[in-house]
């Protein structure tokens, strides 16, 4: 037997025969040869896959049901800046896992000049007894702006008036009292300013040294507050920029001017809910040391055009500061909501709101002035109009 040499043109045939035999028998689809060429010749090779939004409810709250109960027919009063929501029936029967807020309609009519922060000392020389003396002053609720249009209850006006009227003597700018056992009025009470940087300044008359107090001093002044107490609380000289250092007493001889400021009683709004975060394994975080609450949003009071509301006359115009010229209606739809997680299989059966500032204290409520005296009464039967929150319930 003999055995014949392979060439490599041999070798190369061969190999091509052998693969052709293999790919007998084969479709288009073992090759991948349909998915290459067009997906519309067989739908058999095209994956379909369907994506739909979550399904969601709207749970709806409006301040003014607060005064109702699970019991059909009754009323009970309720704070407006603390209450909980309760009917007969449940609120919600909700199959939702998570909670967001996506609307709130918020009346903000709480006048930045309040009954948390209305009240300043200041000390100096009594016409009375020519001795230091410490003056309570009390300045009347309302809205206090920069401007100086006649007619208008602006800062400046007030403050030097309320200086410069007897004590005791209830006005329309409000009462200065002598405390500690003091007697007489402020002999050459200091002016009362606006710069141009929008800052306040107060400067001696006539070289008559005085002092500034935020807290009501003791004989001797031995219960000075904190630096800490002074800017994380409302009060009336850290509501016009006053520095620490220049409202803890001691005599200024000449004046002495503070930071720029908006005049805004608080910058935002915290709306907190306990009840909506029950199932939520999350808590909020804040700068704030004294921070401790379930948000469910923090509502700035600007708005987010941050437009400047021009008023006035041409000749002296002036500028609609939300929350300082007057009240305005707070509308916000929330791109970035807040999703808090609930149980599906749990019914929402009341719910439970608190409105505070930033100092974290509850929003002020209505006081009724009378003109006849001084007397700020806490209203029971009225309050500030109502606002509602739209909240959105979603399966996801």
């Amino acid at each position: 037997m003999r055995t014949l040499p392979i060439t490599s043109g041999d070798l190369i045939c061969r190999l091509d025969i052998e693969m052709s035999d293999s790919l007998l028998g084969r479709s288009p689809f073992d090759m991948n040869a349909m998915k290459q060429q067009s997906y519309a010749t067989d739908a058999q090779a095209v994956q379909t896959q369907v994506a739909r939004n979550p399904s969601t409810q709207y749970l709806v709250l409006n301040s003014r049901d607060r005064n109702q109960t699970s019991v059909t027919g009754q009323y009970v009063r309720q704070a407006w800046n603390q209450f909980r929501l309760q009917r007969p029936q449940n609120i919600m029967q909700t199959y939702a896992t998570r909670m967001l807020v996506s609307e709130i309609n918020f009346p903000f009519y709480v006048p930045n000049v309040n009954n948390l922060n209305n009240t300043f000392w200041i000390g100096g020389v009594s016409t009375t007894t020519l001795t230091f003396t410490v003056w309570e002053c009390v300045l009347s609720i309302g809205y206090y702006g920069f401007g100086t249009l006649a007619g208008t209850n602006q800062l400046v006006t007030a403050v030097n008036a309320l200086l410069a009227q007897a004590p005791g003597v209830v006005t329309q700018y409000g009462v200065i009292l002598p405390i500690n056992g003091g007697s007489g009025s402020i002999s050459n009470p200091p002016s009362f300013s606006l710069l141009n940087d929008y800052s306040f300044q107060w400067v001696a008359t006539a070289g008559q040294a005085f002092s500034l107090y935020f807290y009501a001093p003791t004989v001797g002044n031995t219960n000075t507050p904190s630096e800490a107490t002074y800017y994380n609380t409302a009060n009336f000289l850290s509501l016009i920029g006053m520095d620490y250092s220049t409202v803890i007493g001691g005599g200024i001889p000449v004046g002495v001017y503070g930071n720029p400021t908006t005049l805004q009683y608080t910058q935002y709004i915290d709306i907190v809910s306990d009840k909506l975060h029950q199932y939520s394994t999350n808590r909020d975080g804040s700068s704030d040391n004294f921070f401790n609450r379930n948000l469910l949003c923090r509502l700035y009071i600007s708005d987010e055009a941050s437009n400047i509301v021009q008023g006035g006359t041409q000749a002296n115009p002036i500028q609609f500061v939300p929350g300082v010229t007057g009240s305005l209606i707070i509308h916000r739809q929330f791109k970035n909501p807040k999703a808090v997680m609930w149980d599906k299989e749990a019914s929402v059966d009341w719910f439970d709101i608190a409105v505070y500032d930033q100092f974290g204290n509850l929003l002020p409520d209505a006081f009724v002035q009378f003109p006849a005296g001084f007397t700020n009464i806490p209203i029971g039967n009225l309050s500030y109009p109502d606002f509602q929150i739209t909240l959105l319930a979603s399966e996801n």
